[in-house]
């Protein structure tokens, strides 16, 4: 035993709790290889001076000098981890919790505090639109903490708000795997089920939504969809009627209850719904209203026409046309793309398949964005008419436009903009050179449309 250590312990012997002496005895006995040993007595005396300024700093490089002697000392990662973070070096304190977690897979606590960490990160990038850097940060907290509901259900709304409903959807099924009464997954489930055209899975999904949680107003909007999917209109009605009681201000909730008022042919009955929707800001509720005014007897052309240019004023950006880069060699093909959210067994589809069965491809290349993931033998048979089939479901208005101008798209048709899940606004981008508006039942009302 060293003079300073006997010292140390005298001391201790006439008060035990003296901070700076088992901060001192706790350091030596790190350098001479008592790693457990010293991590206790610097341990209990960050108990006794808890508010000391210069606490933290000391405590980590004493930690730091008891893994120089004995790296794989899991107790002495999980608190270095911990002291780190106090220091405010998340990086540090992620890298020693998540080399605890590894050195003792029975550590819950180190890889637990490793998974929070990264979750909160992956919270603030998602914050800034960095949805692919947040996704990766979830999967490094899912490696460390995998039976987490609450990570998966995080990853799986990210994958959604990226655009990969495959992932989305296989995430939500994990959640409830874990956590099989949450409401809120059985929600977002039935959502995506509804999406794709499994609206009976749908609606089998909203109910268990329903009985973990009546009072969960997105399951009650989901159910008013499904429901108007299936042609379940009174549902429909009522389902929206309920998601309002519950939240009167729910613009969604809205748009579903004057669709199905409409299709019970209340013509007349949807458009102030609607409006007031549109009051709240509420985007389905502005596109819902071009559709609705076309049922309306009480409106003329001019009515219509100028609550389409009131749209075009409250939601088309201001672009600056942009500087196409398209070949303009006269003897090239030019290509022509058709922007849909119905590429499948739908009037839309059943228009256009002549159309598209018909195009000279000597003459013309034909590109085909399909809004949507759903799919059927439709959607088959008009793919086989393209040169290009390019997906851009759960892709943003400016990306789709700038996937479309990237293509060097010649001229872009969008079909039926105000009806369905199609994007108008894609449009009021200039994503080509030439805009066309096809099978909206009115203007669009998009400066820069040019027919």
């Amino acid at each position: 035993m060293t003079a300073a250590e006997t010292l140390y312990g005298r001391i201790l012997d006439a008060d035990p709790a003296q901070p700076d002496a088992l901060h001192l005895l706790g350091v030596l006995a790190g350098q001479t290889g008592r790693a457990a040993l010293g991590i206790d007595l610097i341990g209990q005396a960050m108990a006794q001076r808890p508010d000391a300024a210069d606490a933290p700093s000391r405590a980590a490089a004493a930690y730091r000098r008891a893994l120089a002697v004995r790296p794989d000392f899991a107790t002495a990662w999980a608190r270095l981890g911990a002291t780190r973070h106090r220091l405010g070096d998340g990086d540090g304190a992620i890298a020693a919790l998540t080399r605890a977690a590894a050195l003792d897979p029975s550590d819950g606590a180190s890889a637990g505090r490793a998974a929070l960490l990264l979750r909160q990160r992956a919270l603030g990038e998602r914050e800034a639109g960095r949805l692919a850097a947040a996704r990766g940060l979830l999967r490094r907290a899912l490696a460390l903490d995998p039976h987490s509901a609450d990570l998966r259900f995080e990853a799986a709304q990210l994958a959604y708000a990226a655009g990969d409903r495959r992932a989305a959807e296989a995430g939500f099924r994990r959640t409830l795997a874990l956590a099989p009464e949450r409401a809120d997954a059985w929600a977002n489930a039935a959502a995506l089920l509804d999406e794709r055209g499994a609206v009976a899975a749908a609606l089998t999904g909203g109910r268990r939504a329903l009985v973990a949680d009546p009072t969960l107003v997105s399951a009650w909007i989901n159910r008013s969809a499904a429901c108007l999917g299936l042609g379940r209109h009174a549902a429909a009605v009522a389902a929206a009627r309920r998601a309002l009681a519950l939240d009167p201000a729910c613009g969604p909730a809205l748009s579903n209850l004057a669709s199905g008022l409409r299709s019970l042919g209340a013509a007349t009955a949807g458009a102030p719904l609607l409006r007031r929707g549109a009051r709240l800001g509420n985007y389905d509720s502005e596109r819902g209203l071009l559709s609705a005014i076309l049922y309306d007897p009480t409106l003329d052309e001019e009515a219509r026409f100028a609550e389409a240019l009131a749209f075009a004023r409250r939601r088309a950006p201001s672009v600056a046309p942009p500087s196409f880069r398209n070949d303009p060699s006269p003897d090239r093909r030019l290509r022509i793309g058709y922007l849909s959210s119905d590429f499948r067994d739908h009037p839309i589809a059943r228009n256009m398949a002549s159309i598209l069965a018909n195009h000279d491809h000597a003459a013309f290349e034909i590109a085909l964005y399909p809004l949507a993931s759903r799919s059927d033998a439709m959607t088959e048979r008009l793919r086989g008419w393209a040169d290009l089939w390019r997906p851009v479901d759960g892709l943003s208005d400016d990306a789709i436009a700038e996937r479309i101008r990237g293509d060097g798209v010649d001229l872009l048709v969008t079909l039926g903009g105000r009806f369905d899940a199609n994007r108008p606004l894609v449009a009021a981008r200039r994503p080509a050179p030439v805009l066309v508006s096809a099978h909206d039942g009115g203007t669009s009302g998009l400066p820069g449309v040019d027919a």
